[in-house]
């Protein structure tokens, strides 16, 4: 299971084509804020016994409401205070700059991807966090 947190609709729907033909399930969030709720409501309400974690979240860093450098902060607090379990994160953005990059890494995420994004990085990135097995 991944979240993805947008506020651009192609965005979301492009990802969603490319996780769904690695067999990995996507969840949308619209903004930052949406993004750290619903991490929040899957750890603290299990829907189901079949509803699993995030295993990896894709952050667009320019939103509305909340950016993905507040939430990605305010997603690490959480994870460090053992309230939801550690979910690596990955930067998806248009915003190529050093100083952008280094910036991810501050706030904690573990990696950050280029939009318009590839369908090779997205495979490689699941493959890194184990969410897919090789087709092969």
């Amino acid at each position: 299971m991944v979240l993805y947190a947008d506020d651009d609709t192609f965005n979301l729907f492009t990802m969603e084509s490319m996780l769904k033909g690695y067999g990995a399930k996507l969840t949308k969030a619209f903004n930052g804020s949406e993004a750290v709720e619903a991490v929040k409501h899957r750890s603290l309400h299990k829907c189901c016994k079949n509803c699993q974690m995030f295993r990896l979240i894709f952050m667009d860093l320019s939103m509305p409401i909340m950016d993905g450098f507040e939430s990605t902060i305010e997603l690490k607090k959480l994870m460090a205070s053992d309230i939801i379990p550690n979910i690596p994160i990955i930067a998806c953005t248009a915003f190529v700059g050093d100083d952008m990059t280094e910036k991810c890494y501050q706030v904690g995420m573990e990696g950050r991807i280029s939009k318009p994004v590839s369908k090779k990085k997205v495979y490689e990135i699941l493959q890194t966090y184990k969410i897919v097995v090789p087709k092969e």
